[in-house]
């Protein structure tokens, strides 16, 4: 961890986005007042929470398994778009593939539940998507000349409220889904895929993005240069935000954690370990019970940052126990189509945070071929001076950001 590592979620009714961050020349910082309390008890337990693929389970996975990954570097994921975007593989899915799919997702449900799970959440977003705080599309790209399933391409769009659209691999198809993703993403996240094989049959995407103002500014006239330690025990130079007043404030033991509202509802939440400890603190489960807290007197200093995060999807599922669907000869996508598999998976994802407040997209694709193609692989003091972890999240816990 060489420069500031940061988790970050976004946690809406739908939409979810993780993050760890490891700062560089622009890092993080935060503080906050100084006054503590101290919880022995754990903040919520697991049947508080909602049970859905976009909660603290799967990103609880996502983060502590790219943490391993990704030692020394920055990260962020978005469960909301990863789930959509599996889940429309997984309702065509059977057998021992769609138990490994299951499985990566950490899902209770069946494919069906799930999806009808996700229709829930869209319709509690629909106030933010209508006020174009949120952007969340689902989209398949078929091509005409293949016989699917007529029950997968009738269900599916339903279930996933998807557009689908007929189109031709390489191009027109790889246009059609780079402009999906640069316009639902607001250009956060302008080209998706770089190519796409002749042979790929039909591609799955969700695409997501958030824009939000602070519901109390910082004053850029307080952002003031100061130092962020690194993990590796040298200090870099970071333009740290500042601004006073009432938080929502907790702290354990093990770390600090304050949230800061959004003009929509949404919150950002911060976790601070007491230690330099990213990897420590990503294994107490209690990080990932975002709750109401009592609003306290005290003061945030958190960094401003602009990072980008491209995850090699297909690499990381197959080395998380989900690898038959990427093997022509295993994979059991039949309820797709006959002989398909999963040629290229990707995820990819922004943030920017300022004064003003902040910009977040994510995208998630999943190309499908047929044949035996290889396969690529009060007062209190909340003082972010060091790696930590954030979400951005609705109310009620759901992680759209991490």
């Amino acid at each position: 961890m060489s420069v500031m590592k940061r988790t970050f979620a976004l946690a809406i009714p739908i939409l979810t986005l993780a993050s760890v961050a490891k700062l560089s020349a622009g890092g993080s910082y935060l503080h906050v007042p100084t006054s503590t309390r101290t919880l022995s008890t754990p903040l919520q337990n697991d049947d508080d929470l909602p049970r859905v693929n976009a909660g603290k389970e799967f990103t609880s996975f996502l983060l502590t398994s790219l943490q391993v990954s990704n030692p020394k570097s920055n990260f962020m994921v978005s469960p909301w778009s990863l789930t959509n975007g599996i889940e429309m593989l997984r309702y065509g899915a059977s057998g021992k593939s769609e138990a490994e799919l299951r499985y990566y997702l950490r899902s209770t449900f069946e494919p069906k539940a799930a999806g009808r799970q996700l229709a829930s959440l869209r319709e509690e977003l629909d106030s933010l998507i209508q006020a174009e705080i949120l952007r969340s599309a689902n989209g398949i790209w078929a091509n005409p000349n293949f016989r699917f399933r007529t029950n997968y391409l009738r269900e599916t769009p339903k279930i996933f409220d998807a557009t689908v659209k007929n189109t031709t691999f390489p191009n027109p198809g790889l246009t059609e889904v780079n402009g999906f993703v640069n316009e639902t993403t607001r250009g956060t996240i302008p080209k998706l895929f770089n190519e796409l094989s002749r042979d790929t049959l039909m591609v799955l995407v969700n695409a997501v993005s958030f824009k939000d103002t602070w519901s109390n500014r910082f004053d850029a006239k307080n952002t003031k240069k100061q130092d962020f330690k690194l993990s590796s025990g040298a200090s870099t130079a970071v333009s740290m935000m500042s601004q006073s007043g009432k938080f929502a404030y907790r702290e354990t033991s093990a770390y600090q954690r304050v949230s800061l509202n959004y003009n929509s509802g949404l919150k950002m939440t911060i976790a601070l370990p007491k230690t330099q400890n990213v990897t420590e603190l990503l294994r107490d489960k209690t990080v990932f019970w975002i709750t109401n807290s009592d609003p306290l007197k005290g003061s945030v200093n958190i960094p401003r940052w602009k990072s980008e995060f491209s995850l090699d999807l297909a690499k990381h599922m197959k080395s998380n126990g989900c690898a038959r669907i990427f093997d022509s000869r295993t994979a059991e996508l039949g309820g797709i189509g006959d002989g398909l598999f999963v040629d290229q998976a990707i995820h990819r994802t922004f943030i920017e945070v300022n004064e003003k407040g902040t910009e977040a997209g994510a995208a998630t694709a999943i190309a499908v071929a047929k044949g035996s193609s290889s396969v690529p692989t009060e007062p209190f003091s909340f003082v972010a001076d060091h790696p930590f972890v954030y979400f951005i999240h609705t109310e009620q816990g759901v992680v759209l950001f991490a």
